[in-house]
């Protein structure tokens, strides 16, 4: 902890001096809104006084906005290459990529992300986007850009304004509208490495009355296949990372008297490989894992929100389905010498509303408030078959038979459950250069399950009612330093298929003991604008992640672990005529850990399961008019295991630990005409084999992808 602070306490003792002219000597800056058009061409400088709204539901900028926040613009996104969220998020202090089974992850502050990557809450224009079955993020490829204006992306706890989810961070999707696209149709194809096709249609149309973006993407991949074990170790496989995803956007705005109104349609659907296999077994018969949600989103907002009094009012369908056919043990397995296959294709649908109320008091003092309500419910299985008895003894059928397997749900007592949420916020004027923003929210979840694991099966209820406060104190000492306190909590309440999946190979579900998790985090950070051209900014955390949820050495699913870190996150970023970049570095300490389960050791002092260095750095450079030069590299520090992850045998295979590896990235761009360009990409242009660590004793761990080339065309039409 003494080094954290050393270090954060040494940059600002040298930085500091820098900041004692007047402030009056300064020269106002540009400040735009976060879903203005100018979001698409403006440099770094502009970028941190941009305005955002994710942080407090209120137009601030970074500087003054009572969280650690980043804004990532489309040009951003664009001269990078970056292709998913999650892309953008690799390269931001404080996030860490990832790996589980077949799923990129996210983590963060020293938190291991798993499958469900539900600790990071993803919104759409304000509105709550993760499915909800799993609470998933969906931050990797299934999600494009190609709709997105810019991404507000928040590190630390969001539950004060948003509830469940937002425990690691909120990634906010700002969506184009009509004014901001920069022609009225644009077509953009890309071609890679291990036959990748990505191909994203945008276009855009105006009335007097609506307006409509509509925007259609496809990500198809063989993916990176490498030869590697599985949890058998008993030969080389070829691991497959194949992906097949669409994404359609539409999106509706009103105009003049239907001004404040939009309808927004998302219709999205992936499919993928299974990679070492969902029961770590690559599996030896062709699969079909497929997913599909369908979202309406209804909502209106004051048009203008410079009026004293502002509402909001939003009404969200979805629906979320899965059709699965999972090998998931191969032939000639000792318990099961046919294998076990699982057919599993059923659908899911929840529904949230919200009402929401703000009011602008004197100078830029605000009161918002405001209350949600989501509703989850299950009709039942289309299919469920399986050539293992699921619901009753998990012995093999006889003759290899598919058999009725019957709910996947067999947890769940009636078709649903239902949650709510109550928040306020206050922000105080600003006063010598002080600014607080004091909030609260209320969350609250019931529901009913059926006790297998008692005599007669019992219906049982069990709710979860959690409270999560937030104050923020900003200061700004003058027009080019501000320092921000920051204190709040954040919880996720357990998902339904960890509440309710049962009769499966896919999920065991443990409604009887399982707790919310809860996260405590304290920070202290730093903006300072060295130079005109340059920007620094660093922040100091302390975070207490208690509960955390995972399978325990029995596969059983538990509140296993409750960890307490602390870091350091700095950032420096470049802006100049020709050429503008970013560099970061952010330091992980383990304070303490605690574990439910003796089998599985903790490290109290030790950073276990997540990389305790992590640097990123990237330029753009503008070489002529045309020719645009961007280049970025990724450092992962090593990961440490746990002892009880380790043998003898498992350290040759894998090694003690992960060792540290380092990426880089290069694209060259050209325009060649007011309405074409072109661009060469590569992407781990040196081929490293790195590795995501691989949780508890397996012998193998997860690859990096390996070098891929790419062709980037676009069309402006």
């Amino acid at each position: 902890m003494r080094t954290i602070f050393l270090i954060f306490a040494i940059s600002s003792a040298v930085l500091l001096p820098c900041f004692r002219s007047d402030a009056q000597e300064q020269t106002p800056e540009k400040v735009v809104e976060a879903n203005s058009d100018s979001l698409f061409t403006m440099s770094l400088e502009e970028l941190m006084n941009v305005k955002i709204v994710s942080a407090s539901k209120f137009s601030q900028s970074i500087s003054e906005a009572p969280s650690t926040i980043s804004v990532i613009t489309r040009k951003q996104i664009q001269n990078y290459g970056w292709v998913s969220a999650q892309d953008v998020l690799n390269r931001q202090p404080g996030f860490a990529p990832s790996q589980d089974y077949d799923r990129p992850t996210v983590s963060s502050r020293g938190v291991f992300e798993s499958w469900n990557s539900n600790h990071m809450l993803t919104l759409v224009d304000g509105v709550p986007m993760n499915v909800t079955f799993t609470g998933s993020a969906m931050t990797y490829e299934a999600t494009p850009l190609a709709f997105t204006k810019s991404l507000e992306i928040i590190r630390g706890p969001g539950s004060a304004l948003y509830g469940s989810n937002a425990t690691n961070g909120v990634v906010s999707f700002n969506s184009a509208s009509v004014k901001d696209l920069a022609s009225p149709v644009e077509v953009r194809y890309r071609r890679a490495s291990w036959n990748t096709n990505i191909a994203d249609i945008t276009t855009g149309l105006s009335g007097k009355d609506v307006s409509l973006v509509s925007s259609f993407s496809i990500y198809n991949t063989k993916g990176f296949t490498y030869k590697g074990l599985d949890g058998s170790n008993t030969q080389y496989f070829d691991i497959k990372q194949g992906q097949n995803n669409f994404y359609l956007f539409n999106k509706i705005e009103g105009q003049g008297k239907f001004a404040g109104w939009s309808l927004q349609h998302h219709e999205q659907a992936w499919s993928f490989d299974t990679g070492h296999g969902w029961y770590i077994n690559v599996p030896d018969k062709p699969e079909s894992m497929n997913e599909r949600r369908r979202i309406f989103v209804l909502k209106y907002k004051t048009p203008n929100p410079e009026k004293r009094f502002n509402q909001e009012y939003v009404l969200k369908y979805q629906n979320h389905a899965e059709d699965y056919n999972i090998r998931f043990v191969r032939n000639n397995d000792a318990a099961y010498p046919y294998g076990l296959t699982e057919i599993l294709k059923t659908n899911f649908t929840d529904y949230f509303g919200r009402a929401q109320y703000s009011y602008n008091l004197q100078g830029n003092s605000n009161l918002l408030g405001g209350v949600e309500v989501s509703r989850f419910h299950y009709g039942g299985d289309a299919i469920h078959l399986s050539n293992v008895n699921l619901n009753t003894d998990f012995t093999p059928t006889a003759d290899n038979e598919l058999v009725d397997a019957g709910t996947s749900l067999p947890w769940l007592h009636g078709k649903g459950f239902g949650s709510f949420g109550i928040y306020t916020q206050y922000n105080t004027p600003t006063v010598n250069g002080f600014t607080a923003t004091l909030g609260a929210r209320l969350d609250h979840t019931a529901y009913q399950y059926n006790d297998l694991t008692s005599e007669g099966t019992p219906v049982v209820g069990k709710r979860f009612t959690k409270f999560n406060p937030r104050i923020s104190l900003v200061y700004a000492l003058n027009d080019r330093v501000t320092f921000k306190l920051m204190g709040g909590t954040a919880f996720r309440a357990p998902s339904a298929v960890e509440l309710f999946m049962g009769s499966t190979y896919v999920a065991v579900a443990n409604p009887v003991q399982l707790k919310p998790e809860t996260i405590r985090t304290y920070e202290f950070a730093g903006d300072a604008k060295l130079h005109k051209h340059i920007t620094w900014r660093s922040n100091v955390f302390y975070t207490d992640f208690r509960n955390a949820t995972a399978y325990n050495s029995a596969t059983v699913l538990i509140n296993l672990f409750s960890v307490k870190s602390a870091g350091v996150e700095n950032e420096l970023l470049l802006s100049f005529s020709k050429l503008d970049g970013f560099a970061n570095y952010s330091y992980t300490k383990r304070i303490d850990e605690e574990s439910t389960d003796a089998a599985i050791s903790v490290s109290r002092k030790d950073m276990v399961w997540y990389p305790q260095h992590i640097a990123n750095a990237g330029l753009r450079y503008s070489v002529t008019d045309k020719l645009l030069v961007s280049a970025q590299a990724h450092y992962q520090g090593m990961v440490k295991r746990r002892e009880s992850d380790r043998t003898a045998e498992l350290d040759q295979l894998r090694g003690a630990n992960v060792k540290p590896w380092t990426t880089a990235d290069l694209k060259i761009s050209y325009a060649l005409s007011g309405h074409v360009d072109i661009g060469l990409q590569g992407n781990n242009l040196f081929d490293t084999k790195g590795a995501l660590f691989k949780t508890y004793a397996s012998p193998y761990d997860y690859r990096i992808n390996g070098r891929r080339l790419m062709l980037d065309v676009t069309f402006r039409l």
